[in-house]
């Protein structure tokens, strides 16, 4: 079984964007899940922020936006997760002692500590 990474919006977005100091590494990460070397993890969460953000970065029309975000899904070994109420509750829990902003909170339990990856917060980890 391959190693499990967590895929942060920003990883999509420096690629999508062509970001001169962080694309190569972020396409270097995105063709490593595409190999199946490491199994990428993200969540309709970041799916929605990156879909934002590049509506406010981008000079592309918005069907193209759309389109290029929707193809995210189609990427091979990367596994799009929902958070649930139970993450959600978790996530709450994080929050009242980290201070983190609650989508990041959600992330984290739903991405990270649900699915085996460890993590570090603020002195406590999954």
């Amino acid at each position: 079984m391959s190693k499990k990474v967590f895929v942060d919006s920003n990883i999509f977005l420096n690629f999508l964007l062509k970001e001169e100091l962080s694309y190569a590494g972020s396409k270097h990460l995105l063709e490593r899940i595409e190999k199946g070397e490491v199994e990428g993890i993200t969540t309709l969460l970041n799916i929605m922020e990156i879909l934002a953000i590049l509506r406010k970065k981008s000079s592309m029309k918005d069907d193209e936006i759309v389109r290029d975000v929707e193809k995210l899904g189609e990427v091979h070994n990367l596994e799009i997760i929902i958070p649930g109420e139970i993450h959600i509750a978790q996530a709450f829990e994080i929050q009242k002692k980290s201070k983190l902003m609650p989508a990041v909170c959600v992330v984290c339990i739903g991405c990270c500590c649900a699915y085996g990856i460890s993590i570090s917060l603020y002195g406590g980890a999954c």
